[in-house]
């Protein structure tokens, strides 16, 4: 998803903007707490997805495919549904070695979502967050090294069992809060989430693998019982240097679907490789992020496209080679500095036959 799709989302979704949304009013008015956004991760046991962004909190690559570096510290991690005297609006509670934490859902006052942190109590305002009967749709926000993740469940859904990468096993039970079935958990962030399966009874619904980043586990696509899942694998999508600083972007193809990272501080998800393609031109781009230095851009190109050559407008031109992603067509990622502008794009085949022309980009 793009920036440039924005208004296309409000429309047909009717939700506010993307899923980086300032935080609720009524929670910037409380001093001690800590305001974050939210960040929808998956739609659907039964193989539904959504193209996402990830968010502005993955600055750096993971070193391996899908998952963060080896996890050394031993963690404990509980989870817990509500009981009787318990807060109101809690989902659940737990503790991470031994440190107790909580996860509340409040009325949601028309506003799209937020959270707030007061310590590890988080309070949550989910705004649309909606779950068909046999789906699960997991947002997250993430403070202080943890991960709170958050899911909307369906009327079938009667828990969802999470396996963390140390082989610990949440079982994960509806609340009602609002009129809406919810369930949650917290964890380390640096602690892969291995898999989540959901049930309706006995019968399994779907299971899930995510995406593991930097800023923990990105639950996007979900997959039917028995089916398999994409292979894992990985591909650089584009690197340089600029402003005497080091970047490179990646794309990780797996179970979960696809992500690229390394996109400046932006990242972007969908539920399928096949995502990757165009929109209705040769090349076209789905995700971009400015920085404090410079603009940059990840983008999708048809099949027969081997480089893109941008005019930019200090009088310069930048050629970027598009690079083949397993099920999808190809992606690439390049960046300009403050200030420059693309004046225009012209994209050419492996012979060098130009295969398409257009006006360049703004980011936002």
């Amino acid at each position: 998803m793009s920036i440039k799709d924005e208004q296309e989302i409000k429309e047909r979704l009717n939700v506010l903007g993307t899923v980086e949304v300032s935080p609720p009013p009524y929670l910037t008015a409380v001093r001690r707490g800590k305001s974050v956004r939210l960040r929808r991760r998956a739609f659907a046991a039964a193989g539904v997805a959504a193209v996402v962004l990830l968010g502005v909190l993955v600055p750096r690559l993971v070193p391996h495919v899908g998952q963060p570096g080896p996890v050394t510290p031993r963690y404990d991690v509980t989870v817990h549904q509500p009981g009787p005297g318990s807060p109101s609006g809690q989902v659940a509670w737990g503790t991470i070695n031994g440190k107790r934490w909580q996860l509340r859902v409040v009325a949601q006052q028309g506003i799209s979502n937020g959270c707030t942190f007061f310590g590890q109590d988080v309070q949550c305002v989910p705004g649309e967050a909606s779950a068909s009967p046999d789906q699960v749709s997991f947002i997250y926000a993430m403070s202080g090294g943890t991960q709170f993740q958050l899911a909307a469940v369906g009327a079938d859904v009667t828990k969802v069992a999470v396996t963390l990468g140390n082989g610990t096993e949440l079982t994960l039970r509806p609340t009602v809060v609002d009129g809406k079935r919810w369930m949650g958990f917290a964890a380390p962030t640096r602690l892969a989430v291995s898999r989540a399966v959901s049930f309706a009874g006995t019968r399994e619904l779907g299971y899930a693998i995510p995406y593991n980043g930097a800023s923990g586990a990105q639950f996007i696509a979900w997959l039917r019982p028995g089916q398999q899942a994409a292979a894992r694998a990985s591909y650089r999508i584009g690197s340089g240097t600029l402003a005497g600083k080091h970047w490179s972007a990646s794309a990780y193809v797996g179970p979960w679907g696809v992500c690229v990272e390394g996109v400046g501080a932006a990242s972007w998800c969908a539920g399928s490789a096949a995502d990757i393609q165009p929109n209705g031109a040769p090349t076209s781009y789905f995700t971009c992020s400015p920085g404090t230095q410079a603009v940059s851009f990840a983008a999708a190109a048809e099949s027969s496209v081997a480089t893109v050559r941008f005019r930019l407008s200090d009088g310069t031109s930048l050629s970027v080679r598009a690079v083949s992603i397993a099920g999808g067509d190809k992606a690439y990622a390049f960046a300009v500095a403050n200030g420059v502008r693309l004046r225009s794009w012209t994209a050419f085949d492996a012979a060098g036959k130009q295969v398409g022309t257009g006006s360049g980009w703004k980011c936002g």
